[in-house]
């Protein structure tokens, strides 16, 4: 049993967690939306690493600014899930291994 919740409630999670950084709510339509396409939605640099202090913090990893690709995995809520589900993922495998 995984507790790594589902890729739809983890979207859910993630975009809850980055509405601050946004300044808006987003809906699940528009999860897979690039951010910056968003009318309204100011989605910069600064933005960007917002988000992945929000990220880093909220779920308890690490997020490379080169390995991890920030400007293909900030893209839009979807990438920034898949980022995120790998993490979380590869910290339960470690913990499994330890």
């Amino acid at each position: 049993m995984s507790l790594i919740p589902d890729a739809y409630s983890l979207e859910e999670q993630i975009a809850r967690a980055i509405k601050p950084a946004l300044g808006r709510s987003l809906t699940s339509t528009e999860y897979s939306t690039p951010l910056r396409s968003l009318t309204g939605v100011r989605y910069d640099s600064a933005t960007v690493l917002e988000c992945v202090a929000i990220l880093e913090e909220s779920f308890s990893v690490t997020i490379d600014f080169v390995e991890d690709d920030l400007t293909r995995t900030f893209v839009s809520v979807t990438a920034m899930t898949e980022l995120i589900k790998r993490k979380l993922d590869d910290k339960l495998a470690l913990q499994a291994d330890a």
